[in-house]
């Protein structure tokens, strides 16, 4: 992942060590994460930020959703809650996958979409044990899938073949992805 890290670290005149010692991780992770080897743990970005008083958009530069590493979810708490950023309305937004009650989020950075996220799942949480409801569960284990008849053939066969229903076949298939 591309970055801004070292030269952030090199016009504050602190070394790789110091760096180190302040966020509580070796030399060489440093080093590793300044030529784009390894991707920060989201604690990791959010401390870096904080310790050089920059975003994270700042100091990482995410140019391609299929990077090793970069993500375009949030979880917390067993919810996942989708990533987008309105050019429009020049905000990140989000919403919460998988449930019925419609939970959405926003801030006008990565930190404030977030920390928005987690107050959205906390705010959730809180409403259906006030209320004496049972949280949505985000995945159950099943779902319908309506497709082609001919896709549906095309799976029974292959299931078939590999003598295993096609619900089997198709697990064995997300398995896979």
């Amino acid at each position: 992942m591309k970055n801004r890290l070292e030269e952030i670290r090199k016009d504050k005149g602190i070394r790789q060590g110091e760096l180190a010692k302040a966020m509580g991780v070796s030399r060489q992770t440093i080093s590793s994460l300044e030529n784009g080897r390894y991707s920060p743990s989201i604690q990791l970005a959010f401390k870096l930020a904080h310790y050089f008083d920059k975003t994270i958009e700042e100091i990482f530069i995410y140019e391609d959703d299929d990077l090793p590493g970069v993500s375009r979810y949030l979880n917390y708490k067993g919810y996942v809650g989708s990533i987008e950023f309105d050019k429009q309305a020049g905000i990140f937004c989000g919403k919460v996958l998988g449930i019925k009650t419609p939970i959405t989020f926003k801030g006008n950075s990565v930190i404030a979409l977030n920390e928005g996220f987690l107050t959205a799942i906390d705010r959730y949480l809180d409403h259906c044990s006030k209320n004496d409801k049972e949280p949505e569960n985000m995945f159950r284990g099943s779902f319908n899938v309506h497709i082609e008849p001919e896709l549906h053939r095309k799976a029974a066969l292959e299931a078939s073949k590999r003598y295993t229903s096609i619900n089997g076949f198709i697990e064995e298939m997300i398995r896979n992805v």
